[in-house]
């Protein structure tokens, strides 16, 4: 069985949890995918058309005001990530981690994220 995720799609707990139970392959729906698509598209022209975008071109927090070259863009991102990326605690279990990616998958399939396409196939495959 393949868990469809449409575009706008809600999900009650119980049955996010269901889903998460076992490996279920995921897949969006063309009307998710074609959201995601757009998303993506016009957070490149605004980076183009040099809109300053929170986090995206410039530092966050205190150093708000500080922009970052698009040529340093992927780099900004990849501190951001490196910035929250710990491990503090004891390891979730499988279960619950199921569950929190699948909900993660699907608030990104609505197309309001900007994420790449890839980057949202990525996280699927997972």
């Amino acid at each position: 069985m393949t868990l469809t995720i449409k575009a706008n799609q809600c999900f009650t707990l119980d049955e996010l949890d269901a889903a998460a139970a076992g490996p279920v392959p995921v897949e969006l729906d063309e009307e998710a995918w074609r959201r995601v698509r757009i998303s993506r598209e016009t957070l490149e022209k605004f980076v183009e058309n040099d809109r300053v975008i929170y986090g995206v071109n410039t530092s966050t927090g205190g150093f708000v005001d500080w922009l970052v070259p698009v040529s340093m863009a992927r780099e900004l991102q990849e501190n951001l990530i490196n910035a929250v990326a710990t491990n503090v605690g004891q390891y979730l279990d499988d279960r619950t981690v199921h569950s929190i990616m699948l909900s993660r998958i699907v608030s990104l399939a609505r197309g309001n994220s900007a994420i790449s396409p890839e980057n949202l196939e990525k996280l699927i495959r997972l």
